[in-house]
């Protein structure tokens, strides 16, 4: 391999064969040989100094998808951790507010009952936290997935009120249901985290209401680019939020006043998760509000056609259910954990059914071929 003074002589050599052929041409390129030497020296230098930042780039990279490897699989197991803790948590919660809810079915006296429900409210409480984070740690990782089929948006209106109608009850407070005559019957979506979204809205709405009446109102929309959306409305005669706090509100673990959660509870969590539920939904969510003269929430979610359309009860004629069953049913309940099956048991014998119950499959699969039941309850 030639060295650098080879190199060197080489193009001295060639500068006098130009300077012979043509006299004056290269006079002003002349330059002493220690110069040159120099020159190249420094060339030399500057390439060996690139090659080791070259190296030193390449050491980086690999060093950072390293990590963004070892980021992903950090995150994911703190998803699986939330997940199980998630689950582990709701068993013995269930079994709680299970058990609380029948006591508060039974003949107590004003000192025990204001006991059972603290328990009761705490209990729901500690699992709505529970719910929101690992919603939410699914969304921030990306393992939300929502399903697609056939749901009717009036019957999710009346799901949320059914749920939410009891709190309304305990503050007197009126809710008013609206529904556009354009609202199809049917769409394709997701329902559950369609009921999600407008449960959390209500939920706020009740809370934030000290007085006064709650309105919930379904419409049928068009953008500009002519794709149909449906839009829900809570408005409600609350305490309002400010301008300032309006910015805040969709941020998570954020909430519109730093005193929020000491007098009404909550995480700060349910408004992040809505807005990140209804963009999965193809839709958008926002405010009007203001201090001291209520709050007007809305989401917008994409109305993809479900085809066939029937009939159905306008939300007008809500009604709540009657605790009794229309029905004798003779039931089998099949359940492994023991908590699960006292309570579930329980509560299906309040009800006035029969209850059967077995503690696996199997169990399960000899009891349907030698009995005779009218439903099969499944872990």
């Amino acid at each position: 391999m030639p060295t650098l003074s080879d190199n060197m002589s080489g193009t001295h050599q060639r500068l006098s064969y130009f300077s012979r052929q043509a006299p004056g041409l290269l006079e002003e390129v002349r330059y002493p040989e220690t110069d040159t030497l120099d020159h190249m020296a420094k060339i030399e230098s500057s390439r060996l100094h690139l090659d080791g930042c070259a190296r030193e780039l390449s050491r980086l990279a690999e060093v950072s998808v390293s990590g963004m490897l070892e980021a992903q699989r950090a995150d994911q197991e703190k998803s699986d951790l939330l997940a199980m803790v998630s689950h582990e948590l709701r068993t013995p919660l269930n079994g709680i507010l299970g058990m609380t809810g029948l006591l508060l079915s039974r003949d107590l006296d004003s000192v025990d009952r204001g006991y059972v429900d603290t328990i009761k409210q705490s209990g729901e409480t500690l699992l709505a936290l529970i719910d929101d984070v690992l919603d939410f740690s699914k969304i921030e990782a990306n393992r939300l997935e929502l399903e697609t089929a056939e749901l009717d948006p009036r019957q999710a209106v009346e799901e949320a009120i059914r749920i939410i109608q009891v709190s309304a009850d305990r503050k007197e407070l009126s809710l008013i249901v609206e529904i556009d005559k354009d609202v199809p019957s049917f769409i394709k979506g997701d329902a559950l985290r369609l009921r999600q979204v407008l449960l959390n809205l209500l939920s706020n709405a009740v809370k934030f209401t000290p007085a006064g009446t709650i309105t919930i109102r379904l419409d049928m929309s068009q953008n500009a680019a002519g794709h149909a959306a449906l839009r829900f409305t809570v408005t409600d005669g609350g305490i309002g939020i400010s301008l300032e706090g309006q910015a805040r509100l969709f941020q998570p673990f954020c909430q519109a006043d730093s005193s929020i959660s000491r007098r009404f509870g909550g995480t700060g969590l349910g408004l992040a998760i809505c807005k990140r539920l209804v963009e999965l939904m193809g839709g958008s969510i926002g405010v009007r509000s203001e201090l001291g003269a209520g709050s007007s929430f809305w989401f917008t979610v994409r109305a993809k056609s479900a085809g066939a359309s029937v009939s159905v009860l306008p939300c007008s004629h809500l009604q709540r259910e009657d605790s009794q069953p229309c029905i004798e049913a003779n039931i089998l309940l099949g359940e492994d954990n023991a908590v699960k099956q006292k309570v579930a048991a329980l509560t299906l014998r309040e009800l006035g059914y029969t209850v059967t119950v077995v503690d696996d499959g199997i169990k399960g699969v000899q009891a349907v071929a030698e009995g005779s039941y009218d439903l099969v309850l499944m872990d």
